[in-house]
């Protein structure tokens, strides 16, 4: 029968029509889906990107610290090299000082 055939091409059509309908729902929620991801992967990398960089300031910094520090710790034995060199010139002062008052006496 010619009506049972188009009825089923119809309804054949209709299936085919509503699956249409329902990728075409489904690839416009992948669509907004991906967009989402791309701009999140965006903000990811532009993020990473800032904490290398504070990263590198960072150890930068830190290097230059040390430096300073290791400058400080070398001035800091110079002085007390240097006074000591001192300390000893007075005591020997001082020694020969009390042999004259002791050779005087």
């Amino acid at each position: 029968e010619p009506s049972l055939s188009k009825d089923a091409v119809f309804e054949h059509t209709q299936r085919l029509t509503q699956q249409i309908v329902v990728l075409e729902r489904e690839n416009l929620e992948l669509q907004d889906e991906k967009a989402r991801l791309e701009e999140k992967n965006r903000k990811l990398t532009d993020r990473a990107e800032h904490l290398e960089q504070d990263n590198g300031t960072l150890r930068s910094t830190g290097q230059a610290a040390v430096q300073e520090r290791h400058v400080a710790v070398k001035q800091a034995q110079d002085f007390l090299h240097a006074k000591s060199g001192e300390a000893m010139l007075l005591r020997n002062a001082a020694d020969q000082q009390k042999q004259r008052a002791e050779a005087l006496s």
